[in-house]
């Protein structure tokens, strides 16, 4: 009988917490924000969890969250009617000249910027925006900014849990990567969401976007511990081509190779180094450093039962892992709550088995 996988880790959320102890991680990233996104269609299907998958997961971790309210969540939110009237106007919005009631008014100002906000917090209202820095440890709860440094914090952090590191990208940018990997001749035409589409096919299998997080020396240790090659030779500076062949064909933990945060886009991975305690003025400003300061606390983070359990949330949400990646690592996350002692313990059974024999 064959079961899908989706929902064979589903039931491991749900129980995760009975496995890893009674402490919830909780994850506010899940603070609601308007409709609209900007990632593609193609986006969604590919990389969007299951519905039910979510719901199980939001439910097993009591996320914190709020809804968005239409009544003081906009920025126009508590205009009276003059205010909405002419800003409507002025932004070309003709309907407000026979919209007759509050409601009215109010929705056409919805249906605008629904249409026109990119990103979609420009339309926040300056306190849905501090609750929201709030949340992710990005502004101090005491703290009353301005709506400036609002928007300059959001530019610099806002991220949506839906979207990919190429979404954005510019079609320039799109089209470049995809020759560099050689996807795609320098003379073809494509338009942008083919250009996504061929991108999420191939983003996780190129070699380059898992070990963008490790650096020249870590990948070097990495394969001196285990004797792939001499420890005591230096690091090679013009040779990562070959050091990232090597562990890409030596290294077999899917939890790394799939690991979510790999396709997060820049803001989001500032946002959670900073809530892991990494200040505003330390932070990379390359994606291979954020990925490698990323990729530290990810792997510290995942020796802890929450760690773990996060990690499987992550990875029922991100939707790039096959069943066999996915079921190895709930393997390896299980295995990792033991310890060593877990390990010394099954090798003694092991041991012992074979000499009954």
């Amino acid at each position: 009988m064959r079961i899908c996988w989706p929902f064979l880790l589903s039931i491991t959320l749900v129980n995760a917490s009975s496995w890893f102890g009674s402490s919830d991680p909780v994850d506010c990233s899940s603070i609601l924000s308007p409709s609209s996104t900007s990632t593609s269609s193609s986006a969604n299907q590919a990389y969007s969890a299951p519905h039910s998958i979510s719901n199980i997961a939001a439910q097993a971790t009591h996320e914190v969250a709020r809804a968005f309210d239409n009544t003081k969540d906009y920025l126009y939110s508590t205009w009276d009617d003059s205010h909405l009237r002419k800003w409507l106007e002025e932004h070309g919005v003709v309907e407000a000249r026979n919209a007759k009631t509050h409601t009215e008014l109010t929705n056409l100002a919805n249906h605008y910027f629904h249409k026109v906000s990119d990103p979609v917090w420009h339309s926040w209202s300056d306190s849905y925006m501090r609750e929201w820095l709030v949340a992710h440890n990005l502004v101090p709860p005491h703290e009353l900014p301005s709506r400036e440094t609002l928007m300059d914090h959001m530019k610099h952090y806002y991220y949506s849990v839906t979207e990919k590191v190429w979404n954005t990208w510019s079609e320039s940018e799109l089209k470049a990567w995809l020759i560099e990997h050689g996807i795609l001749k320098s003379d073809a035409k494509r338009q942008r969401d083919e250009l996504v589409e061929l991108v999420e096919d191939h983003y996780m299998s190129a070699s380059d976007s898992v070990w963008g997080a490790w650096s020249d020396s870590d990948i070097h240790e990495w394969l001196a511990a285990r004797g792939y090659i001499d420890a005591t030779t230096s690091i090679p500076r013009r040779k990562r081509d070959d050091l990232v062949n090597l562990i890409n064909s030596k290294y077999s933990d899917v939890s790394e190779k799939s690991a979510s945060y790999l396709v997060w886009p820049d803001a989001r991975l500032r946002a959670y180094l900073r809530e892991h305690g990494v200040a505003e003025e330390a932070l990379p400003t390359s994606r291979p450093g954020l990925l490698q300061e990323t990729r530290i606390r990810w792997v510290q983070a995942s020796t802890q039962p929450e760690g773990i359990f996060a990690k499987l949330r992550a990875l029922a949400n991100s939707g790039v892992a096959t069943a066999k990646n996915a079921l190895g690592w709930v393997h390896e996350a299980t295995f990792k709550v033991g310890g060593e002692s877990t390990k010394r313990d099954g090798d003694e059974r092991i041991k012992n088995k074979g000499d009954e024999f």
